[in-house]
Formats: structure tokens, sequence, C-alpha cells
């Protein structure tokens, strides 16, 4: 059977427009503060696709994915520090913490609602706590500096534009695979213990293991988005893996639109912009990123990619249905 890449339709069509933007960033904006955040935006989308994974197929919702992150990216630095090359560290990372997610997984995905909310905080205060206490591994508050690049033999991924082209080479396979996921037989068992998990358990879907994979990949994810951002910067501290970066992910992947893939894309480029939007009100990040929670949940359910994706395809089904309606007037018109 022929497949597509990554998907049919307006989807695939977005995919190459999305590889078109950013070979264009890549050209007209080398060397600008502008590309430096690209970056970034490429390492957060990672990240955020693992929750709109997590919340678009499953409809769980972690306040702990932030602790993924940085197990990925002090597993991977700490590898790396004692002698693993960082490609294979950075492997290594990413299956650590899908073990541990894993691990997790087995009892936290039982709960529902707000419980399994304050199960992933609590993950994410615990993971938090390890990575500042353990002074023997993570060398505690002041972080582990001095971290490898990237290196495929003897070509090192250093600078911005060797970084930008991995990091979005990795987020544009990412959200290949995502897509082709959301569209497979697996993904459609996911949507349906989303939709109805009695229901779905009535059909022969094993409800558990469908919500463990689902929770062990958006890990992954997270883990990889965590260790490439340690090999990109080469210094890594706890804090920026306190919960306040699980609440930043979630925000960005509800801005961004969960019910699609494109939503990560869309809410790693807001990640970027809303702390300068937000800067003169610093004093009260949290307030305000709750406030803007909650205004997104009231008047924009599908996130901005989601909106997006339903008007373009509100605009193709209004022409498909005016060009079936004309067929149909000519066909009357040529019968009388």
């Amino acid at each position: 059977m022929k497949q597509h890449l990554p998907g049919e339709g307006d989807s695939r069509l977005l995919f190459f427009i999305l590889i078109a933007l950013l070979a264009g960033i890549f050209v007209l904006f080398r060397g600008n503060y502008l590309f430096s955040s690209m970056v970034l935006a490429g390492i957060y989308a990672i990240s955020v696709l693992g929750l709109v994974l997590l919340i678009g197929l499953t409809g769980q919702f972690s306040l702990g994915h932030g602790a993924f992150v940085g197990l990925g990216a002090y597993a991977s630095a700490v590898l790396s520090r004692h002698g693993v090359p960082p490609v294979l560290a950075v492997v290594l990372a990413v299956i650590l913490t899908t073990a541990v997610a894993t691990l997790v997984a087995l009892p936290v995905v039982r709960l529902r609602g707000h419980l399994l909310a304050l199960g992933t905080l609590a993950l994410g205060l615990v993971v938090a706590s390890v990575l500042s206490g353990w002074h023997s591994v993570t060398l505690g508050p002041s972080g582990i500096p001095d971290i490898a690049p990237i290196a495929f033999g003897p070509l090192v991924i250093r600078g911005e534009a060797a970084n930008y082209i991995l990091i979005w080479a990795a987020a544009l396979l990412c959200l290949w695979g995502a897509l082709n996921l959301w569209r497979s037989d697996f993904g459609r068992a996911a949507l349906a213990v989303k939709r109805d998990e009695d229901a779905a358990a009535a059909m022969g879907i094993h409800v558990v293991a469908v919500k463990v994979k689902v929770f062990a990949l958006s890990a992954a994810m997270g883990a990889l988005s965590g260790a490439l951002y340690a090999h990109y910067v080469t210094f890594i501290a706890p804090d920026r893996f306190h919960i306040n970066a699980s609440f930043e992910l979630l925000l960005a992947a509800l801005l961004g639109g969960s019910g699609t893939p494109y939503g990560a894309v869309a809410g790693a480029v807001l990640l970027i912009v809303l702390p300068d939007i937000v800067a003169p009100l610093r004093d009260y990040k949290v307030m305000v990123y709750g406030v803007i929670f909650i205004a997104v949940s009231l008047y924009l359910p599908k996130g901005l990619a989601g909106t997006i994706e339903y008007w373009a395809g509100f605009q193709a089904r209004r022409r498909a249905a005016a060009k079936l309606t004309a067929q149909q007037a000519a066909k009357e018109g040529a019968t009388t």
C-alpha cells in the first residue's frame, strides 16, 4: 500500500509549508536574534509535541512533563561527562526516561481528572528535589557545566546554524511520526479511550495499556528535547526544570492546540514569544499564565493551530459544497 509523508491532503501541504518556512528562516535570519530563538523553539516543539499526544490522544493532563525533560537533560549530560559519546548518551537518556515513565505510568494512568494532574504534579516535585539534592551526580543547584556538544564522528554540532538544522530535523521527524500515529489504528484506539474509556474497553481495547504507551511516548519526546537542550546550551541547572517549566509546557500545548500535532509547533513559537509579552509583569508570571490558561480554555478551546485547521477545513468543505450544488444545478438545467 502506498504511504504518504506525513499524511494526506491539507496535512501534507502544511508539513511542506512548515519545511519551507524553516528553510526561509535559515536563509534570511541566520545570525539574528530570531534565529537563535527558533533553535529553542525547535527544542520546545519536541517537548510540547509529547504533551499534545498525551492530551490529544488520551485526554490525560500532565503537570509534571518538565520532570521528563529534566531527566533526559541530566541523564544525557551525566553520561557524556563520564565518557559516553553524546549521540549515544542522548539515546540512552531517552531509553532510561521512557523506562522510568512506564513504571510511573502503570499506577498513575489509572487515576482520572484532577487526581491524575495531582499525581503528575507530585512526580514533578520529586524529580525537581532529586535534581537539586543529589549532589554527587547532578552537582546540585550549581548545575552541570561544560557538557559536550553532539558529534557525528568528526562532525561536531556547534553554533546556531548547525544546531538549528539538527534540532529542527529531529522536530520534523517527531512531527511526521505523530501525524502518522494520529491516523493509525493505535491512534484511533487512543482516541476511543479519550472519548469513553468504558465503551473503548467494551470494544476490546486495553485501556490501561494504551494510556501507558502514550504516556511513555510523551515522556520519551520530553527526554529527547531535554537531551538536545543540554548539548546545545552545554550547561544545565535544576531550576530550569522546576514545576514552572511543566506549567509553561502545558500552557504552550493548550495555546497551540492539543487536537493536532501542529499545535506543538504553534505552541513552541508562542512559548518563545510569551515571556517577552508578559515581561512587564514578571513578578506575577504564574498568575498571568493562569489567567491566559483560563481564557484559552473558555474562548479558544481548539488552540491556535486547531482553530486555523478548523477554519481551513470549514472553508474547504464550503467550497466543496458550493461546487457540488453548482454541479447539481447544471445537471438539472441540462435535463430540463
